[in-house]
């Protein structure tokens, strides 16, 4: 059990690691330019309303995201963001302890290339086996706007002793100043007005804790494949998962048996692209598709990436990027290449990329 955490969260030092944690060089917006301004006594403010209990009221703002798909991200106020960023730094590398090995989503040192190359290294081990081997995919559908906050509180308190911790997660799970769920059969949360979002259901996608919750949440159902169904190649990247067996028959079965533990347990349902393949069929996860002895990026990724570095150039030549922003964008693009079969498009999309900026020009080591 986690204990005295909450002192960790609401401390000033807590909150001036949190802000310097959601700095990560960028520009800020002017509401977090006059946080800034008077910086140490805004901490110290936010510090001892925490500890008193009377929380700083929290807004929110959403807006769309189209990669990989529609997605309705909610942000909120700079406040709430250094509050929960608190709490997050504070809580999740003790909860990732508990996660099993195979789950990669926002844990330090995993992440989706590492997922990715765990399956690859599973699907290469199977290859060369001589057997049939098969894959499910499935993840979750509208993952975060359907789970339910009540399961998501019964999982921190089996983890979570400190009182006063458990008091703040319940105030900004349960108690947000909007409703982030929506109904079965709703496709796209912009369709729907505030008045008819749920307020049992739902986190905020782009909060400072939603991954965490995610993580917490699909950890009973990765202790049930794991220890229960004594699956080995099973991994989990947030909602996606992958399951890999040489029995077609126990494959199926498998399936069956996550689906009902899903929706009994957490009450949630798997989406309708579930798929059950052969391995060389190939299958796309984390943004990568992987086929024996091949690992590239999808092509909605590498599309994606090219958009986004067209963005990043004309964003630097108006000087609304610094140079550390664009640089930091293309090297992590850079080692998502170099970790796949992607050389001649490495070539392609670097061969004439510069930034230019009044007039002068700044080569990055493409």
């Amino acid at each position: 059990m986690i204990k005295n955490v909450f002192d960790e969260t609401a401390s000033f030092e807590g909150l001036i690691t949190a802000v310097h944690d959601t700095e990560s060089g960028r520009r800020f917006l002017p509401q977090e330019l006059t946080f800034w301004e008077d910086r140490e006594d805004n901490l110290h403010e936010i510090s001892d309303q925490l500890y008193s209990g009377s929380y700083p009221p929290d807004t929110y703002h959403a807006f769309p995201v189209y990669e990989p798909k529609l997605r309705k991200v909610i942000c909120s106020d700079y406040r709430t963001k250094v509050i929960q960023r608190s709490a997050y730094n504070a809580l999740n590398p003790k909860l990732s302890k508990g996660w099993i090995t195979d789950t990669y989503a926002c844990i330090p040192g995993r992440g989706n290339l590492k997922a990715a190359q765990k399956v690859a290294s599973w699907i290469d081990y199977c290859a060369a086996s001589g057997k049939q081997w098969l894959y499910l995919k499935t993840d979750c559908e509208k993952f975060f706007y359907r789970l339910f906050k009540q399961t998501l509180m019964t999982q921190y308190d089996r983890k979570i002793s400190d009182r006063r911790m458990m008091d703040f997660l319940e105030h900004y799970v349960c108690h947000a100043s909007q409703p982030f769920g929506i109904p079965r059969g709703v496709k796209n949360p912009f369709l729907l007005s505030d008045d008819q979002m749920l307020w049992d259901r739902g986190v905020a996608i782009g909060g400072g804790l939603s991954h965490m919750h995610g993580n917490v949440y699909l950890d009973p159902l990765d202790q049930y494949v794991k220890r229960d169904l004594q699956i080995p190649f099973y991994a989990r990247c947030m909602d996606d998962m992958v399951v890999i067996m040489d029995d077609k028959d126990r494959l199926h079965d498998t399936y069956f048996k996550m689906k009902e533990f899903l929706e009994d347990k957490l009450h949630l349902n798997f989406n309708q692209k579930t798929a059950i393949r052969p391995i060389e069929c190939g299958l796309e996860f984390v943004g990568y598709f992987i086929k024996p002895h091949s690992m590239r990026l999808r092509k909605s990724t590498s599309l994606h990436m090219k958009h986004r570095l067209k963005q990043v150039q004309y964003l630097y030549a108006i000087g609304e990027m610094s140079f550390y922003e664009a640089n930091e964008t293309v090297q992590s693009y850079i080692a998502m290449l170099d970790e796949t079969d992607s050389k001649a498009l490495r070539e392609k999309i670097f061969s004439e990329f510069v930034l230019t900026h009044n007039t002068e020009q700044e080569d990055v080591d493409g």
